[in-house]
């Protein structure tokens, strides 16, 4: 991305334009993560651990995991001209479509987050993927908590 989005500027962003943007780029594919697999042209998936091996097993595995996704977005960043302003998406699942409190351990891990929208899960009003988006300078080392609740399937970030 270049230059400072329209819809977000620093703490706060414009959810209405957000939303749009999301359409915009990927018109059939709902804000739900495990859908956005469906999109092949969106769509990338980078191995985390040596041999596909799926879960981290001990520092070393983690170690590992965090360099090759450190090395990822310092790649990404290469690719947009250096332009090293992240837009981190995090969600929290409810059973109530606007968010009380926000995950303790997101909060921990990403506490700039601001409320961007909630998207029902299964079309019944029971299962919610409540939906956060911050903007964050890149600097290698500093997702490695929010990687970490992800690799350990504590978050879908």
């Amino acid at each position: 991305m270049s230059g400072e989005s329209a819809w977000l500027r620093g703490a706060s962003f414009d959810r209405d334009s957000l939303t749009s943007a999301w359409w915009e780029r990927w018109p059939s594919t709902p804000l739900i993560s495990y859908m956005l697999r469906d999109n092949r042209d969106g769509w990338v998936r980078f191995h985390s651990l040596p041999e596909s091996k799926r879960y981290a097993e001990g520092e070393s595995d983690y170690l590992e995991l965090l360099r090759r996704h450190n090395t990822v977005l310092r790649e990404l960043i290469e690719i947009a001209d250096g332009q090293s302003e992240l837009l981190v998406v995090t969600a929290s699942w409810s059973n109530e479509s606007e968010p009380a409190a926000r995950d303790p351990k997101l909060l921990v891990a990403y506490p700039d987050a601001t409320y961007w929208t909630s998207v029902n899960l299964e079309n019944d009003g029971d299962s919610w993927d409540n939906v956060y988006v911050g903007q964050s300078r890149f600097t290698e080392g500093v997702p490695d908590s929010l990687l970490r609740l992800a690799a350990d399937y504590e978050t879908v970030a």
